[in-house]
């Protein structure tokens, strides 16, 4: 099993692909997600191969970046994190 990544740069691009796919019904590719991650397309390169390698995302021919089972499931949690804390600042203002 490879080892996973647990970091908070895949989390920020599992969210970032969700939300522009679930969310915006855009197809997600490389470019796409760097200009949404504010980032070079080769900072994006690198880091989808970590997704790819841990099964996180798959690449179709035309390119397009689909989560996962897994990479769903943990985008999902992000976006329910920010969403709660969301929820928990403004209660709180």
């Amino acid at each position: 099993m490879p080892k996973q990544v647990s970091n908070v740069a895949s989390d920020d691009y599992l969210t970032a692909i969700y939300r522009l796919d679930h969310d915006e019904g855009q197809d997600v590719i490389a470019v796409r997600l760097a200009d949404r991650l504010e980032i070079t397309p080769p900072s994006v390169a690198g880091m989808l191969k970590r997704l790819l390698r841990d099964h996180l995302v798959t690449l179709d021919g035309k390119k397009i970046i689909r989560l996962t089972p897994e990479g769903l499931r943990r985008a999902e949690q992000m976006v329910r994190r920010h969403r709660l804390a969301g929820v928990s600042h403004h209660r709180c203002a």
